[in-house]
């Protein structure tokens, strides 16, 4: 599950480039469970944090890239 909050579009992507989504995710689902119903068995699912890598770019890279986890090989 991905949660923003107004005006934090961009928070999400810092904590998946710091490599904390997932605790950070965690620890807010867990603090909000109890006051919010829709928190209640809300996890973060690893290998979704980022999008797959376009055909194109991974063309140009010629052959440099992988994909990211969670989306089929090329």
């Amino acid at each position: 599950m991905r949660l923003e909050k107004a005006l934090e579009g961009e928070r999400y992507f810092d904590l998946v480039r710091w490599g904390v989504a997932k605790d950070v995710m965690t620890a807010y689902f867990n603090a909000e469970k109890d006051t919010r119903i829709y928190y209640q068995n809300a996890v973060f699912d690893t290998g979704e944090e980022y999008f797959p890598i376009p055909v194109a770019q991974y063309n140009f890279s010629l052959g440099k890239y992988t994909q990211n986890p969670g989306y089929p090989a090329f």
